[in-house]
């Protein structure tokens, strides 16, 4: 019937904690009289017999889990996977203002380059230059490998979401 948990699962294996937050009360309607005095007669209409054999006979409530012990562990994999997911945005975010900075320098230094070269100033001052190039590189190609490492969390992360 509907309103049962799989056979697979037994109320038995809840722990009263668990079993206060998760049930839930159907109210059923008793069974009529009609009902109760012609199912146990042989000519009793076949779906007479099957209405009263699927009402609670001693009891107007059935109770069952709200969710089922499987579930219960997939809907914490889902908040667990959740909260994950939220940190990993709010770390993009940061690499993305980083990477900005890092963008504002470049230009920074173009515009120096560009100077030099017009000015056909070389040495001393474009030194400097090729090592602040070097040092941005450095930290653009490390900005990069971690994009891709986020990138293969996320790839994960959707494959996990799939087998749940």
């Amino acid at each position: 019937m509907h309103f049962f948990c799989p056979k697979q699962i037994k109320p038995l294996e809840f722990q009263r904690s668990e079993i206060a937050n998760q049930l839930v009360v159907i109210k059923m309607s008793p069974p009529s009289k009609t009902i109760r005095r012609r199912a146990h007669k042989k000519r009793a209409p076949l779906h007479l017999r099957i209405k009263f054999d699927l009402r609670v006979r001693h009891t107007d409530y059935i109770k069952r889990p709200r969710a089922c012990n499987q579930n219960m562990e997939n809907i914490q994999r889902y908040d667990e996977l959740n909260a994950e997911l939220e940190e990993f945005n709010i770390e993009l975010e940061d690499l993305g203002a980083e990477m900005g900075l890092i963008r504002a320098k470049m230009e920074e230094i173009y515009a120096e380059q560009v100077k030099i070269d017009n000015e056909e100033e070389v040495d001393a001052e474009q030194e400097d230059i090729d090592a602040k190039w070097k040092k941005i590189d450095a930290k653009w190609k490390k900005i990069h490998a971690e994009i891709e490492a986020r990138d293969r969390r996320v790839k994960e992360f959707t494959e996990i979401y799939e087998d749940i």
